[in-house]
């Protein structure tokens, strides 16, 4: 290459252009391959036109000019490091050598930068783990590294804390562990641990250990030196930090792309959402063709609203009459309360009375006094004689007494006398003894008897406890059909008087009128939020599954009747109409939260159907609910049994089951009766049989209701009918059986009474005989004696009842005078208590009197505040209804102008005009000019009229399949499926636009990198020349980016271009090293790392290259005084001459013993 063209091309802008295959390559719009080392396709780029503004170059630290700052390496020490037992090396801030035999320990100073400054083991090619980086000969087991770095000025690492200079500590063990330590450099204090703070610290000094132009290693300098030309390609795009922006546009690439497919999945998506429009578009047009029947519906509620308000003026009229009627009678009553107050009151007659009462109640005191004083004396008078008579009538008791005993010991001594006489004492104890013998046969035969008849009590009462549990059952059985039949008959009296209404089906007439109640408070606008039921109505029986129909309403239990709320205000109104329509525990609700559908897995079992999908359920709520109290979607339904056990049941081990489908089945009903088949923990079978015959609810209408519970009713009442004549039987075997166990216990209850009365009776016969065996001569000296002593008892006893009753003669005469003065005062009590009962009576006569008067009054004046409580009633009453005229009349007329408006929007519809009315209510002075309307009928013929409309339009719905939708949902679906459609598609154009720009933005960026890969190849060119004219040749760079190629051209002589050669592998060793030198020092002349380390570079150099290349590094780093260089080799270093900006650092040659491989510790040499 001539120094022409040289020159031209270092005085060439920065951004020239490469040759025309390069710049055909970039400026395709197209997707460009790009590969990785190996040549395979890694991403393709989409570029554009649009250039971005971002700087790609990496930022700048230790401006050039001055000395550096930050970064740069002050000293580094180790201890138990490889070769080293412990070494200090303090480096130059600008240039340093370190050089020495093989083995002194050159490079383990270059491997201890690199493992403290984060780099693994493997980076430093001298081991495979750290713990082998530890030196052999440590007795601890472990080796430390201290790295210096200068930090000082504007980028500095947060001087605060780390001072002017950071100290990063490294602990190696042998067991491959480690610890960072970073510290202030000037206290010695440890700041962080963390390996994240010293990766922040690399990156804002921007320290790169892992690139090999910053930090070239023995291996990558062979690899470089003798490497191929894709190896100095990757060499080139790793050290120029090409490959690692590379890199992350491809994953930036991949991203996008990624980005684009969710968007072509989210567009893709749109049709079933476009779908749903069109489906809710169709079924608004259905709407329209019944807005006939609604406009005749609103004519209706019309007059109805007239009638009602007739009604309402017709109460009003009467609460007027009422509350004159009463004014009225309240006045009557006052007037007669008033002539009750003005008649006489008596008091004076009344106090003559009392006067002469109290004097009477004076002398009757008195009078009393003195009876009471002489029946006093008279009672102490009568004392003595009492006494007297006590002890008389106690004598006369002894009396008594004792001639008792003197007759029973007269009559014992003369039956004893007469039986010695007799010897009558030999026949009676023969007798005893035969007596005894035929006792004894007698109770043989009894007890004999008794154990018949026990044997007898035992079968009879066997038969009476197996007969028991049965009548008891069969009781119960027929209470059961009883109650059975009872609510058959009554759901029937039900569906009869609800005159085919379809919501009679799932609750009766009670359900009926609590939806009607439900819908017009939807119309008054009372419900916060929707209101649905009964949930009945909203499910029907999926097409092709009728054969479940009554199986599936039989899963979902007493659910069908109940209704759906969404807030506490619903919630409370609805209970108060269900207490209007006077429910009990049918037509009950549920509370819940509006949500969207559920998505319901299924069990994935060929042939088995759930509750779930036997049912067609449009309302979400609905279908949302009975996931979550029915469990529609685990329960399963089956034809048969053996049909389940055959699709569904798999055997564990004996005795234990599974249900297949991954546990999602709980509960399997099996058809024709409905019996429920489920599994316990243990996976034991439990079977639920129902007794009671399937129905089908779901579907039906009330005229196959009505025939579903007419036969359901026959059949209850021929089963009660065949269990009532069971009962029968069995009941009259029960008392057969009952009748013989209580007359077989009678017999053995009166042969034990007989077996304790013989035995009595033989008792009593043996204790005879022993004692008739034991009778000796006869004494009757103590029976006289008895005789003697009663004689001489009543002999005293009379001489003291002669005594007492001389002594009543003597005080009898005081006795009776006593009496005689009792009952003189008791004439005279008498007379006075006379005189006061006779004014007493004349006074009770006067109060009475007097009380009935007052009564009167009373009376008189509690009907009149009777009548005063009841006129605020009256009154309210009054005002009440009057109100409630008011608000009707107002109804009525805002319903009139409704229709009115309604009526006139149409005609000018169907004029052709442009409507210009406004929907919003009119003014109250508008409603007022409307005049009042009077309707012949009453507002029950006009409700029953709407219902007849409504079932009418009901049924075309259903017809049409628009039954659980109103028109006003159908629209607000419409208008939100279309606002959900718009805002998808907006949501679609605005990740276009996004994408897009991302898209440009990474063609843009794509762009840049390759300018910038241009103007980077462009000055490495330059240096390389430039270095190469130090030696008089010249050379260039030819890049194939396509093959990742990188080849070195040299003109050995600058001014004979024919000594151009393009074979590297031509030239000699020492020539093809200078050259990769000079490739190296080029590529690293814009690298902005701080510091650089280069190993063994000059291996292959002759002495003459080797003195050129150490003279051009050397001038090439005072030049760049702002970066710090450290050269390691082992070649002489003789002709570089230290000073302030170089030092030299020499290792001592390694300690050789008898030891193969034995190192001792090293130093350094300056």
């Amino acid at each position: 290459m001539s120094s022409r063209k040289r020159r031209a091309s270092k005085d060439s802008s920065p951004d020239y252009e490469e040759d025309d295959a390069e710049n055909e390559e970039e400026s395709s719009p197209k997707r460009q391959t790009i590969e990785d080392e190996d040549g395979s396709p890694r991403r393709n780029i989409h570029e554009s036109d649009d250039d971005g503004e971002e700087d790609l170059a990496p930022r700048v630290i230790n401006r050039p000019g001055k000395p550096a700052s930050v970064g740069i390496i002050q000293s580094i020490h180790v201890e138990n490091f490889m070769c080293h037992r412990k070494l200090t090396v303090k480096l130059n801030q600008n240039v340093n050598f370190i050089s020495g035999q093989n083995g002194s320990g050159k490079s383990a100073i270059l491997a201890a930068i690199q493992i403290c400054l984060g780099a693994g083991a493997r980076r430093t090619h001298r081991a495979k783990q750290l713990g082998e980086l530890v030196r052999k000969e440590s007795s601890s087991g472990t080796a430390r590294i201290q790295v210096t770095l200068r930090n000082e000025g504007s980028d500095g690492f947060h001087p605060d804390l780390y001072g002017s200079s950071i100290t990063i500590e490294r602990t190696l063990s042998r067991s491959g562990s480690g610890t960072y330590k970073l510290k202030n450099g000037e206290t010695g204090k440890t700041i962080s641990t963390c390996r994240k703070d010293l990766t922040s610290l690399l990156d804002q000094l921007n320290i790169q250990v892992e690139n090999p132009v910053a930090v070239l290693d023995q291996e990558e300098a062979k690899k470089f030196l003798t490497g191929k030309a894709s190896d100095k390609y990757s060499f080139f795009t790793k050290a120029t930090d090409l490959e690692r922006l590379d890199r992350t546009y491809a994953n930036v690439f991949d991203s996008i792309q990624e980005l684009h497919s969710n968007k072509d999945r989210v567009e893709n998506s749109l049709t079933s959402v476009v779908d749903t429009v069109k489906r809710l578009k169709a079924e608004v047009e259905q709407f329209t063709l019944l807005e006939e029947w609604e406009d005749k519906v609103s004519d209706i509620r019309r007059r109805q609203g007239w009638s009602v308000l007739q009604e309402l003026h017709n109460e009003n009229e009467e609460s007027k009459e009422r509350l004159m009627l009463a004014e009225e009678k309240l006045a009557q009553r006052q007037k007669v309360y008033d002539e009750l107050c003005a008649g006489a009151s008596g008091d004076e007659e009344m106090e003559a009375m009392q006067e002469k009462l109290q004097a009477l109640n004076k002398e009757s005191a008195e009078a009393s006094q003195l009876k009471r004083d002489a029946e006093h004396a008279l009672k102490q008078t009568s004392a003595p004689i009492r006494m007297v008579e006590r002890e008389s009538k106690q004598i006369q008791k002894e009396m008594t007494i004792a001639q008792r005993k003197l007759d029973e010991a007269q009559r014992t001594l003369r039956q004893e006398q007469q039986k010695l006489a007799e010897g009558f004492e030999a026949k009676e104890q023969a007798q005893r003894l035969s007596d005894l013998e035929e006792q004894k046969k007698k109770l043989a035969e009894i007890k004999e008897a008794a154990k018949h008849w026990q044997q007898e009590q035992s079968e009879h009462l066997r038969t009476y406890q197996e007969l028991e549990p049965v009548v008891t059952q069969a009781k119960d059985r027929s209470q059961n059909l009883s109650r059975q039949v009872y609510a058959v008959e009554q759901k029937l009296k039900e569906l009869q008087a609800s005159k085919g209404n379809q919501v009679a089906v799932f609750g009766g007439p009670k359900a009926a009128k609590l939806a009607t109640s439900v819908q017009r408070m939807k119309q008054a606008g009372r419900w916060k939020g929707p209101v649905i039921g009964p949930i009945g109505m909203y499910v029907k029986i999926a097409a092709g599954k009728e054969e479940f129909a009554a199986l599936a309403g039989h899963a979902l239990g007493n659910l069908l009747d109940r209704f759906i709320v969404t807030n506490d205000h619903d919630r409370q109104l609805f209970q108060k109409l269900r207490q209007e329509a006077r429910c009990s525990r049918e037509c009950n609700c549920f509370q819940t939260k509006e949500s969207p559908r559920y998505q319901i897995r299924t069990c994935g079992v060929n042939g088995v159907e759930s509750v779930a999908t036997c049912l067609s359920v449009d309302n979400d709520l609905v279908f949302n609910l009975l996931v979550d109290q029915a469990r529609i979607d685990s329960h399963a339904l089956m034809r048969s049994k053996e049909h389940a056990e055959e699709v569904l049941l798999q055997e564990l081990s004996p005795g234990r089951e599974s249900i297949r489908g991954g546990n999602l089945i709980k509960k399997i009903y099996t058809l024709p009766r409905g019996d429920v088949m489920t599994l316990n923990r243990q996976g034991g079978r439990n079977m639920q049989s129902n007794e009671r015959p399937l129905k089908q609810i779901i579907g039906a209408d009330t005229r196959a209701a009505l025939r579903e519970a007419q036969a359901e009713l026959e059949h209850l009442q021929n089963e009660l009918k065949e269990n009532k004549s069971q009962e029968s039987g069995t009941t009259r075997e029960f008392k057969v059986a009952k009748q013989k166990w209580n007359s077989a216990r009678s017999k053995v209850q009166q042969h034990h009474k007989k077996v304790e009365e013989i035995e009595e009776t033989m008792n009593a016969l043996q204790v005879d005989i022993d004692a008739a065996n034991n009778i000796e001569e006869t004494d009757f000296t103590e029976l006289e004696e008895d005789i003697e002593n009663a004689n001489q008892d009543i002999t005293a006893l009379q001489e003291k009842f002669e005594a007492a009753e001389k002594s009543k003669e003597d005080l009898q005469p005081d006795i009776e005078q006593a009496k005689s003065r009792v009952n003189e005062l008791a004439a005279r009590n008498e007379r006075v208590i006379a005189d006061i009962e006779k004014v007493e009576e004349q006074l009770t006569q006067f109060m009475a009197q007097c009380g009935e008067r007052e009564r009167k009054k009373d009376r008189a004046k509690q009907k009149v505040l009777a009548i005063e409580e009841r006129m605020p009633q009256f009154q309210a009453l009054l005002d009440e209804r009057t109100h409630e005229y008011q608000k009707g009349l107002r109804q009525s007329r805002l319903l009139q102008w409704r229709f009115d408006y309604n009526v006139r929007l149409k005609q000018m519809e169907k004029d052709g005009e442009a409507p210009d009315l406004t929907a919003e209510d009119p003014a109250e002075e508008i409603l007022d000019e409307i005049e009042i309307q009077n309707q012949p009928k009453n507002p029950a013929y006009y409700e029953a009229k709407v219902n007849k409309l409504r079932e009418r339009i009901e049924q075309e719905k259903d017809r049409r399949n628009l039954k659980n939708i109103t028109y006003e949902e159908a629209i607000d679906k419409y208008n939100r499926a279309r606002k959900d459609l718009k805002a998808k598609n907006a949501q679609i154009e605005t990740i276009k636009e996004n994408l897009d720009s991302l898209d440009q933005d990474l063609a843009s960026r794509t762009r840049r990198w390759k300018r910038f890969r241009k103007h980077y190849i462009h000055m490495t060119k330059n240096t390389f020349d430039e270095i190469l004219n130090l030696k008089g040749s010249s050379g260039t760079l030819e890049f194939d980016h396509n093959e990742r190629t990188l080849d070195l051209v040299v003109q050995k002589d600058n001014t004979d271009e024919g000594s151009q050669n393009k074979d590297v592998k031509a030239l000699s060793g020492g020539e093809r090293s200078f050259t990769t030198l000079a490739l190296l020092v080029a590529m690293g002349e814009r690298l902005e790392t701080p510091f650089r380390v280069m190993d063994e570079f000059d291996v292959f150099l002759d002495p003459v290259s080797r003195k050129i290349a150490l003279e051009t590094l050397v001038e090439i780093a005072k030049k760049m005084d702002h970066r710090q260089f450290i050269f390691i080799t082992p070649q002489d270093l003789s002709s570089i001459v230290p000073g302030e900006k170089v030092k030299i650092f020499k290792m001592t040659p390694p300690a050789r013993g008898n030891k193969v491989g034995g190192l001792s510790q090293q130093v350094l040499d300056q």
